[in-house]
């Protein structure tokens, strides 16, 4: 079920969702606390559980009947941003799942799988992408290397500048994000 991609990226409770589950590996190793608890420690959860709730199609029984899937979930559809790649997001209340040209390249679940995305996929895709929060979105499956690095981080802090986050957060969530992907 796609939606308009708008509406889910426009939206503050979906951020606070996706960057807090995305990113499994991500921390602040000085202070000793994930991304996601830093997240939830910092930002107000209350209206954002709700709206994550029926978007991701969460029910008591979901996990019981369909292993945490829904037959049709909510889904991001990128596509024609350049050399003609697809990239599809589903979102299942227990899963998320990245979807390269028809073919799951990575999931964020009890088992992830990420860092499937090459640089040079990851670069032509947001090269020229005319809003800075869509490349957020290939991050969770990103390959980091380490030259890429610099230029990584600005594309986060461009992307999270025009989020709702505290302006004082943006560099150490910019910062725990690149750890995770390392």
């Amino acid at each position: 079920m796609d939606k308009d991609i708008e509406a889910i990226i426009g939206n503050n409770s979906f951020w606070l969702y996706f960057i807090s589950t995305s990113f499994p590996n991500a921390l602040d190793e000085e202070e000793d606390i994930s991304l996601s608890d830093f997240i939830y420690e910092n930002y107000d959860f209350g209206s954002a559980e709700e709206w994550v709730d029926d978007f991701v199609q969460f029910s008591e029984d979901v996990l019981d009947k369909n292993g945490g899937y829904v037959d049709d979930p909510n889904s991001i559809e990128l596509s024609n941003l350049s050399n003609n790649y697809n990239f599809r997001i589903e979102f299942h209340p227990y899963a998320t799942l990245f979807i390269f040209n028809d073919k799951e390249i990575g999931a964020i679940e009890g088992h992830y799988k990420i860092r499937t995305l090459s640089q040079e996929d990851f670069n032509s895709f947001i090269n020229g992408c005319p809003d800075p929060r869509i490349p957020l979105l290939l991050l969770p499956v990103l390959a980091l290397e380490d030259d890429m690095i610099p230029k990584v981080k600005e594309t986060i802090t461009a992307g999270l500048n025009l989020l709702e986050f505290k302006k004082e957060h943006i560099n150490k969530i910019a910062d725990m994000i690149i750890c995770g992907l390392l």
